[in-house]
């Protein structure tokens, strides 16, 4: 095993290193949108900002980007997109932008945006110090005493040369990254055409994320071989201690289905941890993580009329013990959050073979997992404390469906109820909806009958124990809180005129209010976000899974658990399309609408998993069907993935 081990990690290095150069031969340009964070490489740069759909940051007086590495063998041709933007047009600045001190191009700040032309001379060492300086600088006011050169939007550089030259750090850590996963592999003992397949696709989407923008110029470029050696070590390691717990060694869709939740684990951290990835509220959750460790564990979250909210924070809580480990708190969650996701998705495994029977099914359910878009925009937009959430409520619906197959019942009981408690105490949205799953399906598995009635009482008595104790624990805390929800229904009144009586002067002026949505178009709209949110692929294959489920007349404790939750999921979005609602809070109920999709996410992808080993299996008409559809899914997945790096 060490021999294939150590023959992967070299072909993985291998791979790691082809990629990229391909990667930077394909697409050799360097785009740096201001608009975004830039890294410790940017220096007299402020935060970014934003004007209308314009993003951009001002300069200082000198503004450095170092990028080392960068091949200075072949000349760059390059274009900075920046404006003055000045009140008064005879203060606007001349700019001067320079390559490692020397002059290469001037120009004078207008209001509008313009673009200037700049041409990086070659030179025999790697590297470029570009400056951009400005003056005269202004000061906005006595409130904002930052001093002011230009407004820079972006930079693109092409170098002339027709094949570019990648930095030689980005072709390393490419090299040590694509090692250590390969040598995972081995290590796990997957077959060899497996095994290759899978590094040649993480190989490439990792090639792509480690080349664009400054990553192959940052620090970004020594955090990727370090996430790689982890997440290999705890997979094969897990893996192997997995195999001795249970006396036996693992089948190879077990293998498969731990080396895809490794892979998108990498995958995804690459992208959440790349320099271009919008921070939108990760450093909101940073704060809160520093205040659970000075102690401070109860706060709310203002909504919009003066309504508070509970703020859970089981994910602070999970991430605390780490802490100690860095000072990046951001980064910290975002791998909490990642983690938590990758044992939610493989946890799939499990309970779809013990109940069907297949591991094909089981392998495809967490691959598709991996594959639906709504999470990326839920954990691109920085919602971690609702992902780590709902991946607890995925892996608590997995201890569910083992409650009732195993010889010894308390035993996963016990396993059901910690996990319950911590998705409760993750999120106030996820409360309801976890809750109402499993008294649903406590409920399903009663009406099934004297099999699986055992296993609904224990669920019931749990899912209820956990509740009470997150309502003890935490939820308890803010009667204060879900009185500020009064302020709804008063403002809701004070919209829609509810005793009053309009004078004849308001009733000439004022504008009237917008009509209701007709309730068609509100279903028309929520079956619109469902599609979106799962993406039309993987819900094509669940309604197939779905229907071949209902054909056959299954009965089994996964069946009836999807069942279950399509009854919750019908009752929560039906009422939400249908009950009566200002046209000021539909924002509001669409977005809910997405929430309870999200929640339904498991469900979706296991139904899709059968939908499509029983379209493979059925003849060749529906086996290619298969292959499109499956690829449409990837393609979905790999353009919402891709919005985290650009």
């Amino acid at each position: 095993m060490i021999r294939r081990a150590a023959l992967l990690a070299l072909f993985g290095a291998f791979a790691g290193v082809a990629a990229t150069t391909i990667t930077v031969v394909i697409a050799p340009a360097l785009t740096i949108d201001f608009g975004q964070e830039l890294p410790a490489e940017g220096r007299g740069f402020y935060p970014p900002e934003r004007a209308g759909e314009v993003g951009f940051a001002w300069t200082s007086s000198r503004a450095d980007l170092t990028l080392r590495g960068l091949d200075r063998t072949s000349a760059w041709s390059c274009a900075l997109r920046f404006r003055g933007a000045r009140a008064d047009p005879r203060l606007q600045p001349h700019v001067q932008v320079a390559a490692d001190g020397m002059a290469l191009a001037r120009a004078s700040g207008s209001n509008d945006y313009q673009t200037l032309p700049i041409t990086i001379p070659t030179k025999a060492k790697s590297g470029l110090i570009l400056t951009i300086a400005s003056a005269p600088t202004m000061v906005p006011g006595t409130a904002d005493r930052r001093e002011l050169g230009v407004q820079v939007e972006t930079l693109v550089c092409h170098p002339e040369r027709m094949l570019a030259r990648p930095p030689t750090p980005l072709l390393t850590a490419s090299a040590l990254s694509g090692a250590a996963f390969a040598g995972a592999l081995g290590a796990l003992g997957l077959t060899t055409g497996s095994a290759i397949a899978t590094i040649f696709v993480v190989a490439t989407a990792q090639a792509v994320a480690m080349s664009s923008g400054l990553a192959p110029y940052s620090a970004y470029l020594g955090i990727v071989p370090r996430v790689s050696f982890w997440i290999a070590l705890v997979s094969a390691a897990g893996a192997m201690l997995l195999a001795r717990w249970r006396g036996n060694r693992l089948d190879q869709a077990a293998r498969m289905a731990i080396a895809l939740s490794a892979g998108a684990l990498l995958l995804e951290l690459v992208a959440l941890l790349h320099p271009s990835k919008a921070t939108v509220d990760a450093v909101f959750h940073a704060h809160r993580l520093q205040w659970v460790l000075d102690g401070r564990y109860y706060f709310t979250q203002p909504m919009p009329d003066g309504v508070r909210f509970p703020y859970a924070i089981a994910l602070y809580v999970v991430a605390a013990p780490w802490s100690f480990l860095t000072n990046d708190f951001v980064s910290l969650l975002k791998i909490v959050v990642g983690a938590s996701r990758a044992a939610a998705g493989l946890a799939l495994y499990p309970m779809t073979v013990r109940a069907w029977g297949d591991r094909g099914a089981g392998v495809i359910s967490v691959a598709l997992f991996h594959l639906v878009p709504l999470p990326f925009v839920v954990i691109g937009n920085a919602n971690m404390t609702y992902a780590f959430g709902q991946s607890m409520a995925v892996l608590t619906l997995a201890a569910l469906a083992a409650c009732s197959s195993t010889p010894r019942p308390w035993l996963p009981a016990l396993g059901l109820f910690l996990l319950a408690s911590v998705a409760f105490l993750s999120h106030v949205g996820i409360f309801p909806l976890l809750l109402a799953s499993m008294m649903a399906a406590a409920a399903v598995y009663w009406w099934r009958g004297e099999p699986l009635r055992p296993a609904a009482w224990r669920i019931a008595v749990t899912g209820l124990a956990a509740a009470v104790l997150s309502i003890v624990l935490y939820y308890g805390h803010f009667p204060e809180s879900y009185a500020t929800l009064q302020r709804v229904r008063g403002d809701s009144s004070a919209m829609t005129g509810i005793g009053a009586v309009p004078s004849d002067a308001a009733s000439t002026t004022a504008k009237p209010p917008p009509s209701r949505m007709p309730r068609v178009e509100r279903l028309r709209r929520a079956a619109r976000i469902a599609v979106n949110s799962f993406g039309w692929p993987i819900a094509l294959l669940a309604v197939t899974g779905g229907l071949v489920l209902w054909v056959s007349g299954s009965r089994d404790a996964v069946t009836l658990l999807c069942a279950a939750c399509l009854l919750v999921y019908g009752g929560f979005v039906g009422f939400s399309a249908l009950s009566p609602i200002e046209p000021r809070f539909q924002r509001y109920s669409e977005e809910f609408i997405s929430r309870v999709n999200f929640a339904m996410t498991p469900i979706a992808v296991v139904l899709a998993a059968r939908g499509t080993v029983w379209a493979w299996r059925r003849n060749l008409q529906t086996r290619a069907a298969t292959v499109v559809v499956a690829t449409a899914a990837l393609i979905v997945a790999a353009q919402a993935w891709l919005v985290w790096i650009r």
